[in-house]
Protein backbone atom coordinates (compact mmCIF):
# COMPACT_ATOMS: atom_id res chain seq x y z
CA UNK A 1 0.00 0.00 0.00
CA UNK A 2 1.59 2.85 -1.29
CA UNK A 3 0.75 6.40 -1.52
CA UNK A 4 -0.79 7.42 -4.64
CA UNK A 5 1.32 11.26 -5.20
CA UNK A 6 4.89 9.86 -3.92
CA UNK A 7 4.87 5.94 -4.21
CA UNK A 8 5.75 6.41 0.06
CA UNK A 9 4.67 2.99 1.45
CA UNK A 10 1.73 3.58 3.93
CA UNK A 11 1.97 0.48 6.06
CA UNK A 12 1.66 1.19 9.87
CA UNK A 13 0.56 4.96 9.34
CA UNK A 14 -1.57 6.16 11.72
CA UNK A 15 -2.21 9.44 10.33
CA UNK A 16 -4.63 9.43 7.28
CA UNK A 17 -2.06 11.02 5.42
CA UNK A 18 1.37 10.55 3.85
CA UNK A 19 4.14 11.24 5.91
CA UNK A 20 6.48 12.03 2.83
CA UNK A 21 3.87 14.49 1.03
CA UNK A 22 1.16 15.07 3.08
CA UNK A 23 -1.75 13.55 0.57
CA UNK A 24 -4.26 12.19 2.43
CA UNK A 25 -5.08 8.60 1.93
CA UNK A 26 -7.70 6.01 3.26
CA UNK A 27 -7.64 2.24 3.20
CA UNK A 28 -10.70 1.90 1.68
CA UNK A 29 -8.67 3.47 -1.80
CA UNK A 30 -7.43 0.26 -2.06
CA UNK A 31 -8.26 -3.38 -2.78
CA UNK A 32 -5.61 -6.31 -0.99
CA UNK A 33 -5.03 -9.69 -1.59
CA UNK A 34 -7.20 -12.00 1.26
CA UNK A 35 -5.31 -12.66 4.18
CA UNK A 36 -2.43 -10.28 2.80
CA UNK A 37 -2.99 -7.58 5.39
CA UNK A 38 -4.64 -6.95 9.18
CA UNK A 39 -6.05 -3.84 10.49
CA UNK A 40 -5.58 -2.65 13.40
CA UNK A 41 -7.31 -1.13 15.91
CA UNK A 42 -5.58 2.31 17.01
CA UNK A 43 -6.47 2.48 20.24
CA UNK A 44 -5.63 -1.23 21.54
CA UNK A 45 -4.08 -2.70 18.58
CA UNK A 46 -6.33 -5.82 18.25
CA UNK A 47 -6.35 -7.09 14.76
CA UNK A 48 -9.33 -7.78 12.39
CA UNK A 49 -8.44 -9.57 8.78
CA UNK A 50 -10.73 -8.34 5.94
CA UNK A 51 -13.48 -11.07 4.03
CA UNK A 52 -14.64 -9.20 1.70
CA UNK A 53 -13.97 -9.44 -1.83
CA UNK A 54 -11.65 -6.42 -1.74
CA UNK A 55 -9.49 -7.62 1.33
CA UNK A 56 -12.01 -5.29 2.94
CA UNK A 57 -13.83 -5.63 6.83
CA UNK A 58 -17.26 -6.43 6.97
CA UNK A 59 -18.97 -3.99 7.93
CA UNK A 60 -16.73 -1.27 8.30
CA UNK A 61 -17.90 -0.08 11.40
CA UNK A 62 -18.16 -2.21 14.51
CA UNK A 63 -17.51 -2.06 18.30
CA UNK A 64 -13.76 -3.47 18.99
CA UNK A 65 -13.71 -6.44 21.11
CA UNK A 66 -10.60 -5.48 22.92
CA UNK A 67 -11.25 -2.17 23.98
CA UNK A 68 -15.35 -1.89 23.43
CA UNK A 69 -14.81 1.59 21.43
CA UNK A 70 -16.21 2.12 18.35
CA UNK A 71 -14.01 1.75 15.47
CA UNK A 72 -14.56 2.12 11.16
CA UNK A 73 -11.90 0.63 8.70
CA UNK A 74 -10.31 4.02 7.58
CA UNK A 75 -9.58 4.90 10.80
CA UNK A 76 -7.57 1.46 11.12
CA UNK A 77 -3.58 0.70 10.99
CA UNK A 78 -3.15 -0.98 8.37
CA UNK A 79 -0.08 -3.75 8.50
CA UNK A 80 1.31 -6.74 6.15
CA UNK A 81 0.54 -10.24 7.57
CA UNK A 82 4.03 -11.94 8.67
CA UNK A 83 7.63 -10.80 8.21
CA UNK A 84 6.70 -9.07 4.86
CA UNK A 85 7.28 -5.10 4.41
CA UNK A 86 6.68 -3.21 2.22
CA UNK A 87 5.66 -5.12 -0.93
CA UNK A 88 2.98 -4.31 -3.99
CA UNK A 89 1.73 -7.91 -4.33
CA UNK A 90 -0.27 -7.43 -1.05
CA UNK A 91 -2.36 -5.35 -3.49
CA UNK A 92 -5.08 -7.19 -5.13
CA UNK A 93 -3.93 -7.28 -9.03
CA UNK A 94 -6.34 -6.56 -12.34
CA UNK A 95 -7.82 -9.54 -13.91
CA UNK A 96 -5.17 -8.76 -16.33
CA UNK A 97 -1.97 -9.38 -13.66
CA UNK A 98 -3.72 -12.79 -12.36
CA UNK A 99 -1.11 -15.32 -13.07
CA UNK A 100 -3.72 -17.95 -12.36
CA UNK A 101 -5.19 -17.64 -15.50
CA UNK A 102 -4.47 -18.58 -19.26
CA UNK A 103 -2.66 -15.87 -21.21
CA UNK A 104 -5.93 -15.79 -23.79
CA UNK A 105 -8.76 -16.44 -20.90
CA UNK A 106 -7.69 -13.85 -19.37
CA UNK A 107 -7.52 -11.43 -21.96
CA UNK A 108 -11.00 -11.97 -23.07
CA UNK A 109 -11.72 -11.69 -18.96
CA UNK A 110 -10.02 -8.44 -18.98
CA UNK A 111 -11.76 -6.75 -21.72
CA UNK A 112 -15.07 -8.05 -20.84
CA UNK A 113 -14.41 -6.58 -17.37
CA UNK A 114 -13.54 -3.46 -18.89
CA UNK A 115 -16.39 -3.24 -21.45
CA UNK A 116 -19.41 -4.18 -18.93
CA UNK A 117 -17.66 -3.19 -15.63
CA UNK A 118 -14.93 -0.88 -15.99
CA UNK A 119 -15.25 0.60 -11.99
CA UNK A 120 -14.31 -3.14 -11.09
CA UNK A 121 -11.83 -2.75 -12.88
CA UNK A 122 -10.33 1.06 -12.54
CA UNK A 123 -10.17 0.45 -8.62
CA UNK A 124 -7.28 -2.06 -9.02
CA UNK A 125 -5.15 -0.32 -11.58
CA UNK A 126 -2.00 0.60 -9.72
CA UNK A 127 -1.05 4.93 -10.31
CA UNK A 128 2.77 4.40 -9.59
CA UNK A 129 2.58 0.90 -11.30
CA UNK A 130 4.68 0.28 -14.55
CA UNK A 131 3.02 0.30 -17.76
CA UNK A 132 4.15 -3.19 -19.25
CA UNK A 133 1.18 -5.00 -18.50
CA UNK A 134 -0.86 -2.57 -19.88
CA UNK A 135 1.10 -2.33 -23.08
CA UNK A 136 0.81 -6.44 -23.24
CA UNK A 137 -2.70 -5.92 -23.00
CA UNK A 138 -3.28 -3.24 -25.91
CA UNK A 139 -0.99 -4.89 -28.00
CA UNK A 140 -2.82 -8.71 -28.18
CA UNK A 141 -6.37 -6.57 -28.04
CA UNK A 142 -4.94 -4.78 -31.48
CA UNK A 143 -3.76 -8.59 -32.74
CA UNK A 144 -7.32 -9.95 -31.96
CA UNK A 145 -8.76 -6.94 -33.59
CA UNK A 146 -6.64 -8.24 -36.93
CA UNK A 147 -7.17 -11.65 -36.79
CA UNK A 148 -10.83 -10.76 -36.63
CA UNK A 149 -11.14 -8.61 -39.47
CA UNK A 150 -8.93 -11.00 -41.80
CA UNK A 151 -11.54 -13.56 -41.00
CA UNK A 152 -14.66 -10.99 -41.70
CA UNK A 153 -13.16 -9.80 -44.54
CA UNK A 154 -12.27 -13.43 -46.30
CA UNK A 155 -15.68 -14.90 -45.13
CA UNK A 156 -17.82 -11.68 -46.61
CA UNK A 157 -16.02 -11.52 -49.83
CA UNK A 158 -16.08 -15.62 -49.95
CA UNK A 159 -20.15 -15.30 -49.27
CA UNK A 160 -20.46 -12.07 -51.82
CA UNK A 161 -21.66 -10.02 -48.98
CA UNK A 162 -19.04 -6.90 -49.74
CA UNK A 163 -20.98 -4.41 -50.76
CA UNK A 164 -18.15 -1.87 -50.64
CA UNK A 165 -17.49 -0.63 -53.65
CA UNK A 166 -13.61 -0.91 -53.19
CA UNK A 167 -13.27 -4.32 -52.50
CA UNK A 168 -16.26 -5.69 -54.01
CA UNK A 169 -14.35 -7.30 -56.58
CA UNK A 170 -11.13 -8.18 -54.70
CA UNK A 171 -10.34 -11.73 -55.02
CA UNK A 172 -9.32 -13.54 -51.52
CA UNK A 173 -5.85 -13.19 -52.22
CA UNK A 174 -5.96 -9.37 -52.70
CA UNK A 175 -8.02 -9.36 -49.48
CA UNK A 176 -5.11 -11.14 -47.39
CA UNK A 177 -2.61 -9.01 -48.89
CA UNK A 178 -4.34 -5.81 -47.69
CA UNK A 179 -4.72 -7.04 -44.32
CA UNK A 180 -0.98 -7.96 -44.34
CA UNK A 181 -0.54 -4.53 -45.22
CA UNK A 182 -3.03 -3.44 -42.57
CA UNK A 183 -0.84 -5.66 -39.80
CA UNK A 184 2.29 -3.68 -40.98
CA UNK A 185 0.90 -0.19 -40.70
CA UNK A 186 -1.44 -1.02 -37.53
CA UNK A 187 0.79 -1.69 -34.64
CA UNK A 188 3.14 1.82 -34.64
CA UNK A 189 -0.31 3.86 -35.63
CA UNK A 190 -2.19 2.69 -32.42
CA UNK A 191 0.87 2.86 -30.63
CA UNK A 192 1.81 6.81 -31.55
CA UNK A 193 -2.12 7.83 -31.28
CA UNK A 194 -2.11 6.55 -28.08
CA UNK A 195 1.03 7.75 -26.46
CA UNK A 196 -0.40 11.50 -28.17
CA UNK A 197 -3.79 11.22 -26.99
CA UNK A 198 -2.23 9.89 -23.07
CA UNK A 199 0.08 13.18 -23.04
CA UNK A 200 -3.35 15.21 -24.32
CA UNK A 201 -5.66 14.01 -21.35
CA UNK A 202 -2.97 14.06 -18.97
CA UNK A 203 -2.02 17.97 -19.86
CA UNK A 204 -5.94 17.73 -18.97
CA UNK A 205 -6.40 16.14 -15.93
CA UNK A 206 -3.71 18.09 -14.23
CA UNK A 207 -5.51 21.15 -15.26
CA UNK A 208 -8.77 19.49 -13.80
CA UNK A 209 -8.14 17.53 -11.01
CA UNK A 210 -6.01 18.32 -7.36
CA UNK A 211 -4.67 15.22 -7.17
CA UNK A 212 -3.64 13.73 -10.60
CA UNK A 213 -1.61 10.40 -10.62
CA UNK A 214 1.12 10.29 -12.61
CA UNK A 215 1.41 10.29 -16.42
CA UNK A 216 1.91 6.66 -16.23
CA UNK A 217 -1.16 6.08 -14.71
CA UNK A 218 -2.85 8.17 -17.92
CA UNK A 219 -1.06 6.04 -20.20
CA UNK A 220 -2.61 2.89 -19.06
CA UNK A 221 -5.69 4.12 -19.07
CA UNK A 222 -5.71 4.70 -22.52
CA UNK A 223 -3.55 1.66 -23.21
CA UNK A 224 -6.79 -0.47 -21.53
CA UNK A 225 -9.48 1.05 -22.93
CA UNK A 226 -8.31 0.56 -26.51
CA UNK A 227 -7.69 -2.88 -25.89
CA UNK A 228 -10.53 -3.69 -24.88
CA UNK A 229 -12.87 -2.00 -27.62
CA UNK A 230 -10.54 -3.55 -30.54
CA UNK A 231 -12.93 -6.42 -31.13
CA UNK A 232 -15.75 -3.85 -31.56
CA UNK A 233 -13.11 -1.86 -34.34
CA UNK A 234 -12.63 -5.53 -36.10
CA UNK A 235 -16.28 -5.19 -37.15
CA UNK A 236 -15.44 -2.17 -38.99
CA UNK A 237 -14.03 -3.89 -42.01
CA UNK A 238 -17.46 -4.88 -42.68
CA UNK A 239 -19.10 -2.26 -45.61
CA UNK A 240 -21.35 -0.59 -44.46
CA UNK A 241 -21.10 -1.73 -40.79
CA UNK A 242 -18.41 0.66 -39.21
CA UNK A 243 -20.66 3.47 -39.87
CA UNK A 244 -22.39 2.09 -36.52
CA UNK A 245 -18.63 0.43 -35.21
CA UNK A 246 -16.36 3.53 -35.09
CA UNK A 247 -18.67 5.32 -33.72
CA UNK A 248 -19.41 3.04 -30.89
CA UNK A 249 -15.57 2.28 -30.84
CA UNK A 250 -14.84 5.75 -29.62
CA UNK A 251 -18.30 6.18 -27.48
CA UNK A 252 -17.13 3.13 -25.91
CA UNK A 253 -13.47 4.01 -25.43
CA UNK A 254 -14.70 7.52 -23.98
CA UNK A 255 -16.76 6.23 -21.39
CA UNK A 256 -14.34 3.38 -19.90
CA UNK A 257 -11.22 6.17 -19.87
CA UNK A 258 -13.79 8.26 -18.05
CA UNK A 259 -14.32 5.78 -15.68
CA UNK A 260 -10.77 4.40 -14.87
CA UNK A 261 -9.84 8.25 -15.06
CA UNK A 262 -11.83 8.54 -11.85
CA UNK A 263 -10.18 5.85 -9.80
CA UNK A 264 -6.44 6.79 -11.19
CA UNK A 265 -6.87 10.68 -10.87
CA UNK A 266 -9.46 10.59 -7.68
CA UNK A 267 -11.84 12.85 -9.06
CA UNK A 268 -15.18 12.95 -10.32
CA UNK A 269 -16.82 10.82 -13.13
CA UNK A 270 -18.05 14.14 -14.72
CA UNK A 271 -14.03 15.36 -15.00
CA UNK A 272 -12.84 11.95 -16.03
CA UNK A 273 -15.79 12.73 -18.47
CA UNK A 274 -13.95 15.97 -19.72
CA UNK A 275 -10.25 14.30 -19.71
CA UNK A 276 -11.66 11.50 -22.39
CA UNK A 277 -13.81 13.44 -24.74
CA UNK A 278 -12.52 16.98 -24.97
CA UNK A 279 -9.58 15.59 -27.45
CA UNK A 280 -11.93 13.69 -28.96
CA UNK A 281 -14.97 16.33 -29.64
CA UNK A 282 -12.18 19.08 -30.73
CA UNK A 283 -10.90 16.59 -33.50
CA UNK A 284 -14.43 15.74 -34.71
CA UNK A 285 -15.37 19.18 -34.78
CA UNK A 286 -11.69 20.02 -36.74
CA UNK A 287 -12.73 17.08 -38.94
CA UNK A 288 -16.19 18.05 -39.76
CA UNK A 289 -15.43 21.60 -40.31
CA UNK A 290 -12.71 20.68 -42.98
CA UNK A 291 -15.31 18.30 -44.63
CA UNK A 292 -17.78 21.69 -44.21
CA UNK A 293 -14.89 23.84 -45.73
CA UNK A 294 -14.00 21.09 -48.78
CA UNK A 295 -17.90 20.78 -49.53
CA UNK A 296 -18.07 24.82 -49.93
CA UNK A 297 -15.12 24.70 -52.00
CA UNK A 298 -16.56 22.58 -54.34
CA UNK A 299 -19.89 23.81 -53.93
CA UNK A 300 -18.88 27.69 -54.60
CA UNK A 301 -16.94 27.45 -58.25
CA UNK A 302 -20.40 24.94 -59.46
CA UNK A 303 -22.78 27.63 -58.65
CA UNK A 304 -20.52 30.45 -59.99
CA UNK A 305 -20.86 28.64 -63.11
CA UNK A 306 -24.54 28.34 -62.73
CA UNK A 307 -24.42 31.94 -62.45
CA UNK A 308 -22.79 33.22 -65.03
CA UNK A 309 -24.91 30.96 -67.69
CA UNK A 310 -28.22 32.14 -66.52
CA UNK A 311 -26.49 36.02 -66.56
CA UNK A 312 -25.42 35.00 -70.31
CA UNK A 313 -29.02 33.65 -71.23
CA UNK A 314 -30.35 36.50 -69.67
CA UNK A 315 -28.44 39.25 -71.72
CA UNK A 316 -28.59 36.75 -74.89
CA UNK A 317 -32.46 37.46 -73.98
CA UNK A 318 -32.62 41.14 -73.72
CA UNK A 319 -30.40 41.34 -76.93
CA UNK A 320 -33.05 39.38 -79.00
CA UNK A 321 -36.24 40.44 -77.34
CA UNK A 322 -36.68 43.56 -79.35
CA UNK A 323 -36.69 41.65 -83.05
CA UNK A 324 -39.08 39.35 -81.80
CA UNK A 325 -41.61 41.36 -81.14
CA UNK A 326 -44.76 41.72 -83.51
CA UNK A 327 -46.00 44.78 -83.83
CA UNK A 328 -49.80 45.31 -82.96
CA UNK A 329 -50.89 47.48 -86.03
CA UNK A 330 -49.82 45.01 -88.55
CA UNK A 331 -47.27 45.08 -91.24
CA UNK A 332 -47.74 48.63 -93.28
CA UNK A 333 -48.43 48.33 -96.74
Amino acid sequence: MRCHRCDYPLWAVEARACPECGDPFRPSEYEFALGAVRFECPHCRTAYFGTSPEGHLEPRAFECVGCHRSIEMDAMVVMPVGAVDVSSELIKPTIWEQPEHPGGWRWWMAARQLLFSPSTFGRLIRRTGPTGPAWRFAVRGWLVMWVLSLVLTVVVGGLGLDFSPVTRNASVSQRIVERLIALVVLFPTFAGWTVLTALIEHGIARALTERPGPLTATLQVKLYASGATSVLMAVGVVYPAHLVAFPLVVISQIAIAAILYRHVHRTTTGRGVVIAATFQLCLLGLCVGMVLLLAISFTMPAQSLLAQSLRAQSLQASLSWPSSLTSPFGARG
